[in-house]
């Protein structure tokens, strides 16, 4: 975006222009710190910002959204570009002047936990800026910060309390009340309510509007969460790896997204409607090392429509409909205003390998298909269709089963019987179905009794009917030492297994015992 079309986009003269900035970090090795490469987290961003307006910046975490705000009030120093506030460019401004102008410009940081000084006190930490500039001297400072704390929605008596006494929410408003001690004219919020929680960002976001009405105020409003920059935004700014790609007043951006960046984003939003259907659009890949940025659009390595000419030569940011400035070569060519391409009118089954241009301008895209889910389950099914590749398709019940009426196979050759009264739980008919026994009736091994040999001949069986009463005396004494020839049941189930009565000869010499 150059000055003249900048100014041409709107009739007054802004509060802020930003042209062609940039902020290279200096990567250094060796003995001797030699420089070896640069960290390109600005690289030529260009904007207006208007009295009373809010700018919202977003982006994926990387693309230099903080180094933005904080490059413009000169709390790091650019690499190249101007940045003018009132006509005045803060770059030039010597030390006296800075001081002059930071009660004009401030800064409203992400983390309220770290941006507070542990070892003062809320009437310090305010009244410092004041007596600093010369706004009020004395206790005067602390009527002051009393006034501050009340606008936030705070106690004034909270002023003697230390930062660590306070929840997130209510150090995040004590920053909100630092930074417009000073009445400033211009705030950059940095994600000043990522780390709050949703009710409690609600209210801070009515704050900061009800406060931009009150004092007349300039936001530049650095955030992640899309729906938050939708409620307070006047635009929208949209950054990837240091370079703004989409720039438009907030509600076409969210109507008509044209770089497919954008869309990305927005398809990102979590819908409070689970029945509404949406496609969300995942982007393959990460986000390209800033050191060593790809050569012409930053953004053709993740981007489903590139084309040859995105892999060569950098878009400009240029305007395709009325206050819309977006830097894509889908659009060149295109009359205006334009409507956007979007990756979702492509067929949602298919994936884009490449996007070409025709010597028309039209686009054409190469699309490999993905498998229907029919003809996945067919690729299933075809393991039992009986060929050697796959298990044999079971035909018949098995003869054992011959007997039972009802019974039929499942798709799959399972056994099923529709008259189970279990069949919605389990499709495994009953074990009596299969054997004709019930569990009661099958008979149970004998266990021979202490002190005698086992007779494989003459094995008595008896079934579980017959145990009544107290069979507890009939079982022996697995843990009584005086038995040293008490069986073992080590290599045996003891479920399988249950002894039966001793001979008669020791239970008539147990009774006659009992007798003594």
């Amino acid at each position: 975006m150059s000055e003249q079309q900048a100014q041409a986009a709107s009739p007054t003269a802004p509060l802020l222009e930003v042209r062609d900035l940039k902020k290279y970090f200096p990567v250094k090795k060796g003995l001797f710190s030699r420089h070896v490469a640069d960290v390109k987290a600005l690289d030529g961003v260009s904007f207006d910002l208007h009295a009373q307006e809010t700018l919202g910046v977003v982006g994926e975490s990387g693309c230099g959204k903080t180094t933005l705000g904080r490059t413009i009030l000169r709390l790091i120093e650019p690499t190249a570009g101007t940045a003018r506030f009132e006509g005045r460019d803060i770059f030039d401004l010597d030390r006296k002047s800075l001081r002059a102008l930071r009660s004009e410009v401030q800064i409203i940081f992400q983390d309220p936990y770290s941006s507070l000084n542990p070892r003062q006190t809320i009437g310090n930490i305010i009244g410092d800026a004041l007596e600093l500039h010369g706004l009020v001297t004395g206790d005067a400072r602390f009527d002051r910060a009393k006034e501050l704390l009340e606008r936030v929605g705070l106690q004034g008596s909270y002023i003697n309390r230390y930062p660590h006494e306070f929840s997130g929410g209510q150090r995040q408003r004590i920053g909100i009340a630092r930074a417009i001690a000073l009445k400033p004219k211009f705030i950059v919020c940095d994600e000043a309510v990522s780390a709050l929680d949703v009710s409690v960002q609600a209210q801070v976001l009515n704050l900061l509007e009800d406060l931009q009405q009150e004092l007349e105020l300039s936001y530049m409003f650095i955030a992640h969460d899309l729906a938050v920059v939708r409620h307070i935004a006047d635009r929208v700014a949209v950054m990837y790896l240091g370079r703004i790609v989409e720039l438009s007043d907030c509600d076409d951006l969210f109507e008509q997204p044209l770089h497919p960046y954008t869309q990305a984003l927005l398809s990102a939003i979590p819908q409070p409607d689970p029945t509404r259907e949406r496609l969300r659009i995942i982007l393959e890949g990460d986000v390209p090392n800033p050191m060593s940025p790809p050569q012409g659009c930053h953004f053709h390595t993740r981007c489903p429509l590139a084309m040859e000419r995105c892999r060569t030569e950098p878009p400009e940011l240029v305007e395709l409909r009325p206050g819309h400035w977006s830097s894509c070569h889908l659009y060149d060519g295109i009359e205006q205003p334009a409507e956007a391409i979007r990756i979702a009118d492509h067929d949602p089954a298919s994936t884009p390998d490449t996007v070409r241009t025709d010597p028309d301008g039209n686009v054409t895209t190469e699309e490999t298909v993905a498998p229907f889910e029919d003809d996945i389950l067919d690729d299933d099914l075809e393991m039992f269709d009986g060929s050697s590749e796959g298990d044999p398709l079971p035909v018949e019940i098995p003869s054992i089963l011959g007997d039972q009426p009802g019974l039929i196979l499942g798709p799959f050759g399972e056994i099923v019987d529709p008259e189970d009264s279990y069949l919605d739980l389990s499709e495994a008919p009953a074990l009596e179905t299969i054997t004709g026994l019930r569990p009661h009736d099958m008979t149970l091994p004998r266990i021979a009794p202490a002190g005698s040999e086992p007779d494989d001949e003459e094995t008595e069986t008896r079934s579980a009917d017959e145990f009544d009463g107290d069979d507890t005396a009939d079982l022996p004494a697995l843990g009584n030492k005086s038995q040293g020839n008490s069986p073992r049941l080590d290599d045996t189930d003891p479920l399988d297994t249950v002894p039966v009565a001793e001979n008669e000869e020791q239970s008539s010499a147990k009774d006659h015992k009992s007798e003594d």
